[in-house]
């Protein structure tokens, strides 16, 4: 999980970086990144997830062609659960599918995962 593009079937993988040959999967012990909810949605869904020590965060939205269309971070977040709440029209974003992925840094590490969810037409 390392490179988000290559886990998108159909996509070309990015050059590696210095920053991405860093970035580890997660297993669990940093972070746990929930399913949007609700999903699929209209206009707005909340993104669950809960750390297990202070972090900073960054969310990262991917159109199905495996560009990012958009970013959203959080500095300074304590352990325990947290949210995004994003709203797509506010964000200027139209509805589609999307896959999103929570970078999380934190003293022990650069981590990540992610999930794709579905803003329907009403």
């Amino acid at each position: 999980m390392a490179c988000l593009l290559s886990s998108i079937p159909g996509s070309v993988p990015a050059a590696p970086s210095p920053e991405l040959l860093t970035v580890q999967p997660e297993p669990g012990t940093q972070f746990r990144l929930g399913q949007n909810y609700p999903n699929p949605f209209y206009a707005e869904t909340t993104i669950f997830f809960s750390l297990a020590a202070p972090s900073d965060v960054l969310l990262a939205l991917y159109d199905l062609r495996g560009h990012m269309v958009k970013e959203l971070s959080q500095t300074g977040l304590g352990a325990g659960p947290q949210e995004f709440i994003l709203n797509l029209p506010a964000l200027g974003l139209p509805r589609a599918s999307y896959v999103y992925q929570l970078h999380v840094h934190n003293a022990a590490g650069h981590f990540t995962d992610y999930r794709l969810m579905t803003a329907a037409a009403p």
